[in-house]
This record gives structure tokens, C-alpha cells and sequence, in this order.
């Protein structure tokens, strides 16, 4: 009688328990037929559209559970780290811990850098694992708004610095460059809610005006676009996960040219307040004179 390996059982049940979490924010889990160093992949989606992302991940059992500092500590391969560190999708090792049963979550490359692993002679990498990276159906729809935002950020940061290098070469500044960042921060505000079918929506329109009117009317240093940037930095997965400055940057640049071209009645009494702001979204005015 072939007898099942209780390695099998707990490997798989690892992996089920990967799946089930991220299917409660409606992610789906393949399994990786040719295993690489990686065992899953996961397929985020944003109102039921496929994130044009995917998050690649390593699933371990550990029978063991934290020691009296409260860390696990776990192996792994250097060849490994390696590879994982350079993947230009986001990449989770994912621990399932059967003494109390519960999953972790955590990026190495937080843990160790690539020239630390480049240059080392060791065989293996020991990482901590801590309550800190606890991964549950209560927080798993951050790891994938800090997954979403990262994605975001990297292809707004390789656009910036298209339009950098033709600068400083003298040579054309590519369209293309231009039309990514406007494209990617609309992405980001439809993401978050900002940007509606109808335009923008009412909730941040109300956070720019008090912002606008009461927090930084005093400080004409700041401005109308402090004032935009704060109720983007205000926007709840943001406040939750945090917002590269490539993204905050020009995230406010576009919400600025949709409330300037979509709500100039609000535009006209934003101007009232801040009669001596001179900013223009996306400098869009002074380019059209």
C-alpha cells in the first residue's frame, strides 16, 4: 500500500492555508509545476480586475514554534536569496507554523541586501520572523496594497528616469515617458477612489477644501498643492501602507489638473483663499500660452 509522506501532508497544507487567506481579498493560488525556488503564485485582483501584477512566493511548514524572545528563526538557501531578491515582481516566503498554527509572511530582501548576498561565502541565510509578520484574512489586503503601490512606483520611477537621462544626454524626451506618468497616476487615483467615472470624489474634494481652508491658509509657503497632497496621504490604504514619493508627487500633480479641470467652481475658491499660490498642475496653463 503506497503510504502519503507526512512531509507531503504538511507541505500542502501550508499552501492551503497561503491560498485560503489570500482568497478571502479574492486572489487566486497556482501552483508552480517547475519549482525554481518558488512554490506559488498569486494573482491579486482590484474589483474584480487582474492586478497587472502577480506575487511569487515560498511556502515552508515549520513544526516548531517561536522561541522565548518570541522569533523564529529560519534557513534558507543562499543560491536561493539570490535569486529571489532580483525578481522584479513582488516575491513573499510564506511560513505556515504548525505548534500554533499560524502563517507569516516577509520579503528578504528587507532582511538582507544583494550585495550582502553576493558576497558571501555562506551556503544559507538565517531570517527572523516575528508577530510583527503574522499574515491573516485581517491583513492581507495590505501586503496587497503594498504590493500594488510598489508595481505603481517602480514603473513610474523607470518613466522618471527616461525623461532624466534625455535631459541630461540633451537629446527628445520621449512621449512615451510623458504618457506613463500621466496614465500611472491616474491608476493611482482610480485605485484609491480619488478618480470616479464622473470625475472626483466627494470625499477627497471635501478633505482638499478643509484642507485648503483651515490647515494651511496661514502658510502660503505650502500652498493649494499641500493641501491636494494632504487629502491624498489621507486616503485610507494610504495611511495604512504609506505612499512612495514618486507616487505622492505626481498622485497630487493629477488630482490637481482633475479638480482644475472637472470642478473649477471649487478650483475659483481654492484661488480665493491662496490669491498669491501660482501653482499649476502638471504646468499644463503655462504650457498651453
Amino acid at each position: 500500500m503506497t503510504r502519503i509522506a507526512p512531509s507531503h501532508v504538511k507541505a500542502s497544507d501550508a499552501v492551503a492555508r497561503v491560498a485560503a487567506v489570500f482568497r478571502s481579498v479574492g486572489a487566486l493560488c497556482e501552483e508552480i509545476r517547475n519549482d525554481y525556488g518558488e512554490d506559488i503564485i498569486l494573482q491579486p485582483q482590484f474589483e474584480g480586475e487582474a492586478d497587472r501584477f502577480r506575487i511569487f512566493g515560498q511556502v515552508k511548514y515549520l513544526s516548531r514554534g517561536p522561541l522565548k524572545d518570541g522569533v523564529i528563526r529560519i534557513p534558507l538557501g543562499s543560491s536561493h536569496v539570490k535569486r529571489w531578491i532580483g525578481f522584479v515582481e513582488p516575491f513573499r516566503v510564506f511560513v505556515y507554523c504548525g505548534a500554533n498554527q499560524k502563517l507569516y509572511s516577509f520579503d528578504p530582501a528587507r532582511q538582507v541586501s544583494i550585495w550582502d548576498i553576493y558576497t558571501t561565502s555562506k551556503k544559507s541565510q538565517t531570517f527572523k520572523i516575528s508577530e510583527h509578520d503574522e499574515l491573516s484574512e485581517s491583513n492581507v489586503s495590505d501586503l496587497v496594497w503594498r504590493c500594488r503601490i510598489s508595481h505603481l512606483s517602480r514603473l513610474m520611477s523607470m518613466a522618471e528616469s527616461q525623461i532624466e537621462l534625455s535631459e541630461r544626454a540633451g537629446i527628445e524626451i520621449p512621449e512615451n515617458a510623458r504618457q506613463s506618468i500621466s496614465l500611472l497616476s491616474f491608476e493611482l487615483l482610480r485605485f484609491l477612489g480619488v478618480a470616479e467615472g464622473g470625475g472626483i470624489s466627494l470625499s477627497y474634494l471635501t478633505m482638499v477644501e478643509n484642507a485648503a481652508t483651515n490647515f494651511v491658509k496661514h502658510g502660503d509657503a505650502l500652498g493649494l498643492r499641500a493641501a491636494f497632497m494632504l487629502a491624498l496621504m489621507g486616503q485610507e490604504p494610504i495611511v495604512r501602507v504609506g505612499l512612495p514619493h514618486v507616487l505622492m508627487e505626481n498622485g497630487t500633480e493629477m488630482a490637481g489638473m482633475f479638480v482644475r479641470s472637472y470642478r473649477p467652481d471649487l478650483w475659483a475658491r481654492l484661488k480665493d483663499v491662496h490669491p498669491k499660490d501660482e501653482w499649476l498642475p502638471f504646468g499644463l496653463e503655462a504650457e498651453s500660452n
